[in-house]
């Protein structure tokens, strides 16, 4: 049963879902909302997204979801 911690605590769902960016992210930071939730985000790389936009997570970090542009 312990094969997955990721999906053990929850995380795991966020992975490669797309999420709309409430305020603009960048390296620094920003904020997204993915399933009615905002969540803190910052960018994979030097990227910077306007609120509006699409993006997907591709990993999280102590809370923080890092995203990148959707393909």
């Amino acid at each position: 049963q312990g094969e997955n911690k990721v999906s053990d605590t929850g995380m795991g769902r966020y992975a490669g879902a797309q999420a709309k960016v409430l305020e603009k992210v960048t390296r620094e930071g920003g904020v997204i909302s993915i399933f009615d939730e905002r969540w803190n985000a910052r960018s994979l790389n030097e990227a910077e997204f306007e609120p509006g936009e699409k993006v997907v997570i591709r990993k999280n970090e102590n809370l923080i979801m890092f995203v990148e542009k959707e393909k």
